[in-house]
């Protein structure tokens, strides 16, 4: 398939589908609460350690200190995804909103291809410029597929400034 400015219909690429898209959303919130739990068993640990006292034990004031910042790191984890949350469930609801491109060519599908017997299935996809930050972009790969893997634990340590993590692999 080639798409020509004569045919009828682009198949557009969505980034994330409807379950993917519903899945993300859920997992940023299970995110958010699992984070405000730690942050409540961090400062009930914080309040039984009690206020610094001049001459404590080394080790109070370091476990004090690791609570703190434990708290103060997933502070600003919460901050990030509630961006990322904002930006998605304000911008890219729809799944016409999340469409990033369309397919410009496409090969026919083959399976059990020589020499290795993989599938051959790929696609020429052309991206709208709107959809992409180039300034931040950092590739010139977009991973689309049928599986979407998320961890929820592993989400706030990958958020970076292209939230690569929400693309399909």
């Amino acid at each position: 398939m080639t798409y020509t400015k004569t045919s009828k219909a682009q198949e557009e690429i969505i980034a994330l589908g409807n379950k993917a898209y519903d899945d993300s959303i859920n997992a940023m919130m299970s995110t958010i609460g699992d984070l405000f739990s730690g942050i409540e068993a961090w400062n009930d640990v914080l309040e039984s350690l009690g206020e610094p006292v001049e001459g404590e034990n080394g080790k109070i004031t370091a476990m004090r200190q690791e609570h703190v910042d434990l708290v103060e790191t997933a502070m600003k984890k919460i901050k990030q995804v509630n961006a990322l949350h904002d930006n998605i469930t304000k911008r890219r609801t729809t799944p016409g909103q999340r469409a990033i491109g369309f397919v410009l060519h496409s090969e026919k599908i083959e399976v059990s291809v020589e020499p290795l017997k993989f599938t051959k299935d790929w696609a020429l996809i052309e991206l709208y410029n709107e959809m992409i930050d180039w300034a931040t972009f950092k590739g010139n790969k977009v991973y689309i597929g049928t599986s979407f893997s998320f961890s929820r634990v592993a989400l706030p340590s990958v958020l970076t400034d292209d939230f690569s993590f929400l693309h399909r692999r």
